[in-house]
């Protein structure tokens, strides 16, 4: 009986050895699955999702010195490139990966941001007319659209271009077309609220100047004040800059804008919770310091500026702003610092 026994275990052993070799190289090899090039991309994307572009250069190059015909490398280079502020190069290696593959339908879009930088709208329209309706850059095409039928008073077939820009959420452009189209029509509250809503994705010229001239119109004249000057940080003709500095002076004395004590404090109540945005800017519209942004429960606040910039450095002696922005409301106080 021991005889049989023992025979039984010397055939299974080796038997054990070998199928247990077989599992260990199939894992070895399911590890080991991911080529050189692809593994480089895969960090060349972190890099790029982390704005770390000049790395993310260095390391897709060897991905596409290793494998020439790996086009994700090519794709992941472009992207790089156009982060790194090198648009002749995103450019060509953009293109590359396109011929390689039509299936990164996304580099349409960075096209035509290219040509939008270098000036030729004409040419970038045309690259986004090629991404299909699931990219971002689609709300880009039909807000340009937009635009250009404004300029020539088509203001249906603008709202229609606005309308689809709306398709991806998180662009401010249609927001903003539809703001200015209710601000055509004269209804100021619409207008007022797509403005809104654009600024609360962006903070562009155009946005800025919607809001001022919405509260104006609808006699509030605190938020009214706060655009106009804050408009005034923007690169805008001499002309109406000293438009908006004169309506600018008028509003301060229908606000009554006095200097506060030397405290510099900023002082108010809320009944519910909100959103809040405080802080300091200077009369030529430059914000110097942000003293909260965020969600506040109901209570009483009081917000201190200490009298140094965003840096934590002393600002030169003058007029300054302190503002509190709760929703509707905007609560001004002038600092004069000596």
């Amino acid at each position: 009986m021991s005889r049989k026994i023992d025979t039984y275990i010397i055939i299974l052993l080796p038997v054990f050895i070998i199928t247990g070799g077989l599992l260990l190289s199939g894992c070895a090899a399911e590890l080991s699955s991911e080529s050189p090039s692809a593994g480089l991309v895969r960090q060349g994307e972190k890099l790029i999702d982390d704005n770390e572009y000049k790395e993310a250069v260095s390391i897709l190059r060897r991905a596409v010195g290793i494998d020439p015909q790996y086009a994700p490398a090519y794709r992941g280079l472009g992207i790089a490139y156009y982060g790194a502020g090198d648009l002749y190069r995103a450019e060509i290696f953009m293109r590359k990966a396109l011929q390689m593959n039509e299936k990164f339908s996304e580099l349409w879009g960075y096209l035509g941001d290219i040509y939008i930088q270098k000036g030729d709208e004409k040419k970038a329209m045309s690259f986004f007319e090629r991404c299909p309706p699931d990219d971002p850059h689609y709300a880009e095409l039909h807000f340009r659209l937009g635009k250009m039928r404004l300029k020539y008073s088509d203001i249906e077939d603008a709202d229609v271009e606005f309308t689809k820009a709306l398709t991806h959420d998180d662009f401010w452009g249609g927001y903003w077309g539809k703001g200015y189209l209710a601000q055509l029509r004269g209804d100021w509250d619409e207008a007022l609220n797509w403005y809104r809503q654009a600024n609360n994705r962006a903070k562009k010229p155009e946005i800025i100047l919607g809001l001022a001239k919405s509260y104006d119109m609808l006699k509030h004249y605190e938020p009214a004040f706060f655009y106009y000057t804050i408009y005034l940080g923007n690169e805008i003709t001499s002309e109406e800059r000293a438009n908006v500095e004169k309506r600018i002076a008028q509003l301060e004395k229908m606000i009554n804008l006095m200097p506060d004590s030397t405290e510099h404090t900023l002082n108010f109540s809320l009944n519910k919770n909100c959103n809040v945005s405080a802080g300091v800017y200077e009369r030529s519209g430059k914000m110097v310091k942000m003293l909260f942004s965020g969600i506040l429960s109901r209570g009483k606040y009081n917000l201190t500026w200490d009298g140094s910039n965003q840096d934590g450095k002393p600002v030169s002696s003058g007029e300054y702003i302190g503002f509190v922005l709760i929703e509707d409301e905007c609560m001004l106080h002038k600092f004069l610092i000596r």
